[in-house]
Parts: structure tokens; sequence; C-alpha cells
């Protein structure tokens, strides 16, 4: 009986540790997880840079299901981002096309954007991001949502990417 349940053990603990992370076998993504309780998983994001030829302002575009999170960053080299060189903005939406709610970062120090690689046209990093609510939508919504455990792999296009009228709207 013994022998049974150690091989039993055994086999459980050779099937958990098998598991494979199943983002990190994606090419493109962004992951959060969010303070409802719920994870934020993009299978495709975006990125571009404003200025091709000065590749300053950098944009990220991801969406899962309803949310639509688009970050903006004054960017040159890995390292840490925080404001005033990181921005972004959540935006729910119901159908898809009709926006619910929308949010902006708040002044939470903790707010930031850990770039650990920007080469070769893809940027890589960990992020955590807290939201407030600045439009009240449609539906009933948390006035704040965080994001926490995020992390990035993105591919940078070669176009122009100019998001910068979202920031200005919303």
């Amino acid at each position: 009986m013994k022998r049974v349940m150690l091989l039993l053990l055994l086999t459980l603990l050779l099937l958990n540790a098998c598991k494979k992370d199943s983002v990190k076998e994606l090419d493109y993504y962004v992951y959060a997880e969010k303070s409802d309780n719920t994870i934020f998983k993009a299978i495709a994001s975006s990125a571009g840079f404003k200025s091709l030829s000065a590749k300053d302002t950098l944009y990220i575009g991801a969406n899962s299901g309803e949310d639509h999170l688009l970050i903006r960053l004054i960017v040159k080299k890995p390292g840490v981002y925080k404001s005033p060189n990181l921005d972004a903005i959540l935006i729910t939406t119901i159908g898809q096309d009709v926006i619910g709610n929308t949010y902006h970062l708040n002044n939470d120090t903790r707010n930031m954007l850990d770039i650990t690689n920007i080469d070769n046209g893809l940027i890589q990093g960990t992020f955590g991001l807290s939201f407030k609510e600045t439009t009240k939508g449609l539906t009933i919504a948390p006035s704040t949502v965080i994001f926490s455990n995020g992390r990035i792999r993105s591919q940078i296009g070669n176009n122009r990417m100019d998001i910068e009228s979202f920031f200005q709207k919303y």
C-alpha cells in the first residue's frame, strides 16, 4: 500500500512539475492579474513608436475580452519607468464597441513598467498598474482596478503608431 501511495505521489509531482506557463508559450502577450480576481490575458498585442525617427514615445495596445489596455511610455532603454514617463488607459466596452467605463492611472507610487528588453523589434518587461475610474459608463464597475504581476512581450511594428487621441479624448 505504501508503494502505491508513493507511486501516486511521485506521479502527481511529475505531472505538476511538467505544467507549462501557457502565457510564456505565446510569441506575444500582455498578461496581468486583476484586483477583481480575474485575469487580463491578451494573446496578441501591438506596439509602435509615435515617431519612427525619434523613437521616444512607445505605445502598447492589448485587448482581453471587453478590456482594452493602452500604455504610453517615454522610453530610451531598458529600465524602470514611472509617471510622468509612463501613462496608461483602461477602457471597458460592451459588445466590443460601446465604451462602458474609462480608467486612468491613479497616483499610486507602485505604478511602473520595468522594461527588461527593448531590442530588435521586441519589447519585454513586467508591470504593475493601478487605475481609477474617470468616466462612469453604462455598467456598474469598481472605482479602482489594479493590475499586478503583469508581464509583457510585444513586437514593435515598423509602422508609425499614434494613439495620442485616446489619451486626449478619454
